[in-house]
């Protein structure tokens, strides 16, 4: 199941902002319909990812260009 969401580039991470009904849940993160990685929602339905890592590197560079990422909700 495909989540809406708002990514906003920081200085150090990306930072992801889902419904609070996936808080304290997981979400699988994929770029071009190639998984990426697995990341965990905090209780306010915010999480980061670091932009310093290669993983880190693809989602800014996915969120910069405004398209192929999908965040879904793990079952």
């Amino acid at each position: 199941v495909d989540i809406a969401f708002d990514a906003q580039i920081g200085k150090k991470h990306v930072v992801f902002t889902v419904d609070n009904l996936f808080a304290n849940k997981n979400v699988n993160i994929s770029v071009d319909d190639d998984y990426v990685m697995t990341a965990n929602v905090g209780k306010d339905g915010v999480f980061k990812i670091s932009r310093k890592n290669k993983i880190g590197k693809i989602i800014t560079d996915a969120v910069s260009s405004g398209n192929g990422l999908k965040v879904m909700a793990t079952d």
